[in-house]
């Protein structure tokens, strides 16, 4: 009866101890995208500037009707129409990216005997150049009603900024964390969620305080402030990623 009750008592030990293992590790693997956003610059960096641009096409996508019908007296029907010229920039952006990406890395990799993540960083590059130009020719454009073709170009700019920014970022930050891609991927969604709902609901106030080309402006603004910290990763993100603190982090 005493060897029954003690083997019980093990076999119960052996799956406490077990519960909680499997109970831990589902709580580390839910909270380490949180972990690493806001443990790891990098991370953060690329997140938030990826979340930015998609906030800002979101926010475009839900104020454009009302900009073009007040500013052009258009009708419902000629404005669905104008929603092509975001399609046509993404369009533009996702063939360019699919071009130029593969043979960039394969031409860096022969020159150099090896890959890094931050060639992938390239294409964002061009982007963060494109986004602040897209955002002040809609803007400004759209404000002094310009011609409506003039809006809609930077509109495709956005659209095509937008797509040189989500295509590479994933796969840099799963080339970076290999083993915890999926984590840092949904880090990054988590931020893109978050802006992609708040973007438009914050449209309409600050239209009414600062007008149409005032309010992009801001944006594009914060937007150029990410070109040369974007640039620093992709020509010293290697010496980052070497730091004690980035091997810290997870």
């Amino acid at each position: 009866m005493g060897r029954t009750n003690e083997k019980r008592d093990r076999n119960l030990s052996i799956y406490t101890n077990y519960q909680n293992k499997g109970n831990n590790s589902f709580v580390e693997s839910m909270t380490r995208p949180i972990r690493i956003l806001f443990r790891s610059p990098i991370v953060f960096i690329i997140s938030f500037y990826t979340a930015l641009t998609y906030g800002l096409s979101y926010l475009i996508l839900t104020t454009l009707t009302q900009v073009v019908e007040e500013n052009y007296e258009f009708n419902e029907g000629n404005v669905g129409c104008l929603f092509l010229g975001r399609a046509v920039g993404k369009i533009v952006g996702m063939i360019l990216y699919g071009l130029v990406s593969d043979r960039y890395m394969k031409y860096k990799k022969a020159k150099t005997d090896g890959s890094k993540p931050e060639y992938r960083l390239l294409s964002m590059v061009f982007g963060s150049v494109a986004l602040p130009l897209g955002l002040f020719l809609y803007g400004w454009t759209a404000e002094r009603h310009v011609h409506w073709i003039v809006p809609i170009v930077g509109i495709a700019i956005v659209g095509f900024s937008m797509l040189l920014t989500i295509l590479p970022t994933d796969n840099y930050l799963v080339d970076l964390y290999e083993l915890h891609g999926a984590s840092v991927v949904a880090a990054g969604l988590i931020l893109r969620a978050m802006f992609g709902a708040l973007f438009p609901l914050a449209a309409p106030p600050m239209y009414s305080k600062l007008g149409l080309g005032w309010e992009n402006s801001v944006f594009a603004f914060i937007a150029v402030g990410f070109v040369p910290v974007l640039f620093f990763l992709m020509r010293y993100g290697e010496l980052v990623r070497k730091g004690r603190r980035f091997q810290q982090e997870l």
